[in-house]
């Protein structure tokens, strides 16, 4: 599922989510980045600051 891609980039722009992609093992402008990711991260965050 990472590696299903939705949209392409044109070659040489810069990509301010790099870190992100680490850490979620992901590719730029796929279905991991757009649309599970954000989900899980939010999730994620909600419990936190829940407590």
């Amino acid at each position: 599922m990472s590696i299903t891609p939705l949209y392409q980039f044109g070659a040489g722009k810069q990509d301010p989510f790099q870190f992100l992609r680490i850490i979620f093992a992901s590719t730029q402008g796929t279905l991991m980045e757009l649309g599970i990711g954000p989900i899980v991260t939010s999730g994620l965050i909600l419990q936190l600051l829940q407590g």
